[in-house]
């Protein structure tokens, strides 16, 4: 009997649940707040929160608006990060909700 490494499984599991994308998803939002942190500084990322991604939208909730429009000053390079480590991009666009 062979062993098979999880990491071999977990991807072919996947496939064949169709978890693939909200775990994509998941990881995506993962990255935005620490591309956040790192272009807008740890205070910022403590203020910032990435909500969820809808039509190639990324939403990001906070209560501070001087922030939520830094993001929107670093729009570009916040969505250049979260699709570097994608296959293909997950997100075009961030909005800022509150």
């Amino acid at each position: 009997m062979s062993f098979q490494p999880l990491q071999g499984l977990l991807p072919n599991v996947a496939r064949h649940t169709g978890i693939t994308e909200q775990i994509m998803i998941a990881q995506a939002l993962t990255r935005a707040h620490r591309v956040i942190v790192e272009h807008l500084g740890e205070s910022a990322g403590s203020k910032l929160q990435p909500a969820y991604i809808q039509n190639k939208t990324l939403f990001i909730a906070t209560l501070e608006h001087p922030l939520a429009w830094e993001v929107g000053l670093h729009q570009a390079d916040i969505v250049k990060g979260v699709n570097a480590e994608s296959p293909y991009p997950l997100i075009q666009r961030i909005k800022v909700i509150s």
